[in-house]
């Protein structure tokens, strides 16, 4: 399976059609449409659904397309690591991180690091902790934000930010938004709107009732989404206080849960025994030296 197949076939998943996929990439229609029948004979599944006016994935090319971004972007980032200048530090830095006010001090890390080598550009992702150890563990991301619990053993890790107090995102015309804290008694029988974390969930005590006891629940991955979810009063989100930095208090409340206080902590974090381009390198001493 070459590159250059991969991503004819990403073009082609990009603009559901052949005809504009081949000519965006500057190919005839019929090389393409040969290149992409030859991959799938080599894969021995259909990967394209051409019944429609408009060309769709199956479900083997929506697995395909997910490994094929990954491959491709991989490929793309060690050429330009290969390729950097000997005589000045550059090249790129792939990051990721979630919707945390801890991003601001990472962000300044970043920020600190570029002053004083110009040339090295970031690639900053976002996303929840484990996709972002996914794509560590397939050399996409070389440095992550990640929020505990993740595997230390795996990751090597430096606290950053502050704690973030645990505690319930709200509407702030709703009942509840009047106390200065919300127990957990007081969210019985109200839909709660949940993240893809299990781990995380349960540590926070979000998974303590069976779901009669919260009505409509709903998950989703970035908190972005869910406090969405809450200003149109389709539940409540427990998380750590400033996971949104930009939060508008007029629409959105948060206000701690009731009881002995529960934190989130946060890290950053890079695969093991990794090997790492120059840059990267310098980046991880950099913030080692800056976090210790």
């Amino acid at each position: 399976m070459e590159i250059r197949v991969l991503k004819y076939f990403l073009m082609v998943a990009r603009e559901e059609s052949i005809t504009k996929a081949a000519s965006r990439l500057h190919i005839t229609q019929p090389t393409l449409s040969r290149q992409m029948a030859d991959l799938e004979a080599d894969m021995g599944v259909p990967l394209l659904d051409r019944s429609g006016r408009k060309i769709a994935l199956t479900p083997e090319g929506i697995l395909l397309r997910r490994r094929a971004e990954e491959i491709v972007s991989l490929v793309d980032k060690t050429e330009m690591e290969v390729s950097q200048a000997a005589e000045n530090l550059e090249g790129t830095i792939s990051v990721a991180g979630g919707d945390l006010s801890q991003a601001r001090d990472f962000v300044r890390l970043i920020k600190e690091f570029q002053t004083l080598h110009p040339f090295v550009h970031f690639r900053y992702y976002t996303d929840i902790t484990p996709y972002i150890c996914e794509c560590m563990d397939h050399g996409c991301v070389d440095v992550g934000l990640l929020v505990e619990p993740f595997d230390r053993e795996k990751y090597e890790s430096f606290p950053i930010g502050k704690p973030s107090r645990v505690g319930v995102y709200m509407r702030a015309d709703d009942p509840l938004a009047k106390k200065p804290e919300v127990w957990m008694q007081d969210l019985e029988g109200r839909p709660l709107l949940q993240g893809l974390r299990p781990d995380l969930e349960a540590m926070l005590f979000v998974r303590h009732t069976d779901q009669e006891s919260h009505p409509a629940m709903i998950e989703s991955d970035l908190p972005a989404n869910l406090v969405i979810m809450v200003d149109e009063g389709m539940g409540y989100y427990i998380s750590g206080e400033g996971v949104l930095p930009f939060l508008d208090e007029h629409r959105i409340c948060f206000r701690p849960i009731g009881g002995k206080p529960q934190y989130i902590y946060t890290s950053l974090a890079w695969r093991r025994n990794q090997p790492f381009s120059r840059v990267t390198k310098t980046f991880i001493e950099f913030l080692k030296e800056k976090l210790k």
